[in-house]
């Protein structure tokens, strides 16, 4: 087998906009969001072996270095396709973390999903990619929306799926390197009770800049309370010369920022690396489907 299909990106997934109802009586909240996927992310590789194993290195593998294995999103994805294989769950998986953790980009949910793909061709099980997604949901949330690894209107609790032309945009992703929980941030948007009424709401055609001016992120500003640098680095990125627009993902504490080019997304990743050098930031491509996570 090419080295190419041992491996998997677990793409940064983005909410470009995100409207959030009252909590259901199960405590889950309904939501309304607009999701794409950038070129950057986490990598998964998987060595052949007799039992199931995963390893993590890489610039945020510290993070998860206390992490209860048997919570982890990616052993757990495994051993739920291994049981609707019928099968025992084997394999060496090592996990490149390169996205920040607790960031608002999906990362633990795109790791599993990126688990699942990977080892549906390992295993050689060839399942598609709506079996796998139905089998991501006791996961969490996020989990199907990063299997099918494509722009889509995310309503329901998340697992109410409708693909969407997403046009695709030069972008650039930046993060103040502070964890910012996302239960800590709903339990500050519940208390605020400032819930969305227009979770039904239509968008016809392709989703492009002027949609996305008319939609939010109603975490926003329990995010900042929670992290008050959000809005720090709001105000240097919206000052930055061809930022078209500036917003939270998730619950936070990254900021994606739509530019006019790749050369200005270059510049203000510099101009961040040059004056704050604590943030994290890098330049990607949002809205097409990556072209190496194997879909």
């Amino acid at each position: 087998m090419p080295d190419a299909l041992w491996q998997e990106l677990a793409p940064a997934k983005l909410n470009l906009a995100l409207h959030v109802g009252a909590p259901r009586a199960d405590g889950y909240h309904p939501l309304w969001s607009i999701v794409a996927f950038a070129d950057v992310g986490d990598r998964l590789r998987y060595t052949p072996s007799d039992h199931l194993h995963l390893s993590v290195e890489g610039p945020f593998a510290g993070a998860l270095a206390d992490e209860d294995p048997n919570t982890n999103l990616v052993l757990r994805a495994a051993q739920a396709l291994a049981a609707e294989l019928g099968h025992k769950a084997t394999g060496q998986l090592h996990l490149h973390k390169a996205l920040p953790v607790a960031a608002g980009l999906g990362g633990g949910s795109a790791d599993a999903a990126a688990a699942l793909r990977l080892l549906n061709r390992a295993w050689g099980a060839q399942l598609s990619l709506t079996a796998l997604a139905e089998i991501a949901k006791p996961l969490g949330a996020d989990v199907p929306v990063c299997v099918q690894g494509q722009g889509a209107l995310m309503t329901g609790i998340g697992h109410d799926l409708r693909p969407m032309d997403l046009l695709s945009f030069p972008a650039v992703l930046v993060n103040p390197l502070r964890p910012c929980s996302t239960g800590a941030v709903y339990r500050v948007f519940d208390e605020k009770a400032q819930f969305a009424k227009d979770l039904d709401r239509k968008i016809e055609g392709d989703c492009d800049g002027e949609v996305l001016t008319h939609t939010r992120n109603d975490l926003l500003a329990a995010a900042c309370a929670v992290c008050p640098e959000i809005n720090d680095v709001l105000t240097v990125v919206t000052a930055h010369p061809g930022t078209r627009l500036a917003r939270l993902s998730g619950s936070g504490a990254t900021v994606w920022v739509m530019m006019e080019s790749r050369e200005q997304a270059e510049d203000l990743v510099n101009a961040i690396h040059t004056h704050h050098l604590h943030w994290w930031a890098v330049a990607t491509q949002v809205g097409a489907r990556p072209a190496d996570t194997g879909i």
